[in-house]
């Protein structure tokens, strides 16, 4: 069975990680399966974290990007990021 074509979901949920952000969404944007999305859940956070991800959803289509308005906790904020995620593979 090939699943070359098959949409891979990859979850980031974050709170105030601008400053290692970048590197990690590089990392991920930068595997070889070519029908990927990554879903990063931003938990409220109060440092540079939205605008970075902002920046970089607007220069790639594969990231989806969702800010939580407060603070919703470390497992409400990982669940947001299963429930947004469409790849058959998580």
């Amino acid at each position: 069975m090939c699943h070359a074509n098959t949409l891979v979901s990859v979850g980031l949920p974050v709170r105030n990680g601008a400053e290692r952000m970048e590197s990690a969404v590089m990392s991920v944007l930068n595997q070889d399966h070519a029908n990927m999305e990554l879903v990063i859940c931003d938990n409220a956070s109060t440092d540079g974290t939205e605008d970075l991800c902002r920046s970089l959803a607007a220069q790639d289509s594969r990231i989806v990007y969702h800010r939580h308005p407060q603070n919703v906790g470390l497992f409400n904020n990982f669940l947001s990021v299963l429930r947004m995620a469409n790849g058959t593979f998580f």
